[in-house]
């Protein structure tokens, strides 16, 4: 196309994969004035792609399918199609898990700023990540990437366990939300979890032909939000994870908590996430990282999402208050506003206010007649928004995964101490008998075997269902 003409065309963005926070990008993106094309890799399964919150925008000016893979004539197939629009494509940008390797390829391809294909066999594969950073000289976990009970039973004599007791981590190595993750404490659990998710398809679409064997890292996990142009990585949100063991499943996600430079640990757990980043050859756009920090202060990576951070962007009303932009507004400011990018800080700044996101978790297996409790939550001082995931007459099971959770709530305010006494009381009131009614239930319901609420914070209003997605 002749330059000139082109330079009259409306700028556009090309959104791969645009669910759940993918959906967020697109809309704000859309927001900055750029016409906005969907792209759907070949990896994303046509069932995920619904996976939206319910306020979000259908802003979509084109919509358009890559098929074929990866070899050049795919590629060059979907960039001609893509060249066709009558628009300026300014950046290509990845949406949600299923389109980290669509991005990175048919960006280099149409040369705009990505970060290439040297290294994408390591952008969606945990085991593969882990190996690349232990081959850059920074901590990695101990692990095996397994096919068969036999070479799992050949690897656990390497794991080093304390006196008296074994643990190990057995999951899918290409999963996201904590999806078969299971903490096994023994080596026939190894081996009867290893078979039952050997073979199966993953939330992702994906079939888990293999899975990981790893050791059990204690100590705290974090989430290290980072937005990268040109290797110029900034930190623009760090979160505590809390998760708990509940439903007979070892990590349950009740909540995140967000942390500031000035929170004790966080500018070296900053430090080691950034040298991951840089193993992995991570150069361009916005990275969710998950890093357990032991007893000793060391860190040590779980995994590197190699896109923004999931959930339908619903933490997003949680972290602008805090700092004033959000992970989705510094990616797009790292593509279209370089010079807004830049002025941001290297890490999140000592905070303006509190605030919380809180998991709801289900505690009850049946058909749902209401929820009751979600309007006690959206009256909490502290709530921004409330959201029920599921919808009345749709199965609710006890929840394992943040795939079975009920909703959600954002706790916001500047009183930080009714942050964490509002967080409190989100579980509590999750906890309670009546917080759901399914069918089958007895006029007075005794719930039992509930984890006791830990401290915490956040809030938010009722909304309409919505369906939280990890990716």
């Amino acid at each position: 196309m002749d330059p000139q003409v082109e330079r009259l065309l409306p700028p556009a963005v090309v959104v791969v994969d645009p669910m759940s926070t993918g959906a967020r990008i697109s809309a704000d993106a859309a927001d900055r004035g750029f016409t906005i094309v969907r792209l759907w890799s070949s990896d994303c399964p046509p069932e995920l792609r619904s996976h939206t919150s319910s306020s979000s925008r259908d802003v979509f000016a084109a919509t358009l399918e890559h098929t074929g893979g990866y070899a050049i004539e795919a590629l060059e197939a979907t960039a001609r199609a893509l060249r066709a629009l009558p628009v300026r494509i300014n950046a290509i940008l990845c949406g949600s898990e299923p389109g980290v390797n669509l991005t990175d390829a048919l960006s280099e391809h149409m040369r705009m700023r990505g970060n290439g294909t040297a290294l994408a066999h390591v952008r969606r594969n945990k085991f593969n990540q882990s190996e690349a950073v232990r081959g850059a000289g920074v901590r990695a976990v101990k692990q095996a990437l397994v096919s068969s009970v036999e070479e799992a039973a050949a690897f656990l004599p390497h794991l080093t366990q304390p006196a008296g007791a074994f643990r190990a981590i057995v999951k899918p190595v290409e999963s996201a939300g904590s999806e078969d993750v299971k903490l096994c404490e023994s080596a026939a659990e190894v081996f009867e979890h290893a078979r039952r998710v050997l073979g199966t398809t993953n939330a992702l679409g994906q079939r888990n032909a293999s899975v990981l064997v790893q050791e059990f890292l204690v100590g705290a996990e974090y989430i290290v939000d980072c937005v990268s142009r040109d290797g110029d990585h900034k930190c623009v949100a760090v979160w505590l994870y809390d998760k708990r063991a509940a439903n007979g499943a070892p990590f349950v996600y009740f909540g995140q908590r967000p942390l500031d430079v000035s929170a004790p640990g966080v500018p070296e757990l900053i430090a080691y996430t950034l040298r991951v980043l840089d193993a992995l050859g991570i150069r361009n756009g916005a990275t969710h990282s998950e890093v357990i920090v032991d007893g000793t202060g060391s860190a040590c990576l779980v995994e590197c999402n190699c896109r923004a951070h999931g959930g339908n962007a619903e933490w997003v009303p949680v972290i602008e208050p805090l700092v004033g932009y959000s992970q989705v507004s510094a990616l797009l400011d790292a593509f279209l506003r370089p010079d807004a990018f830049a002025a941001l800080p290297a890490a999140p700044q000592p905070f303006r206010s509190g605030g919380m996101l809180a998991f709801l978790p289900s505690y009850k297996d049946g058909v749902l007649l209401a929820a009751p409790g979600i309007e006690r939550v959206a009256k909490l001082r502290s709530c921004v928004r409330a959201a029920l995931e599921q919808h009345v007459g749709k199965r609710v099971v006890r929840t394992v995964n943040v795939f079975t959770e009920l909703g959600i709530a954002l706790l916001v305010s500047p009183d930080r101490a009714l942050v964490e006494a509002d967080y409190a009381r989100v579980h509590e009131l999750c906890a309670d008998a009546q917080f759901v009614i399914v069918e089958g239930d007895a006029p007075e319901v005794e719930r039992a075997g509930a984890p006791k609420p830990a401290a915490g914070a956040a809030g938010m209003a009722a909304d309409e269902p919505i369906a939280l997605a990890a990716y």
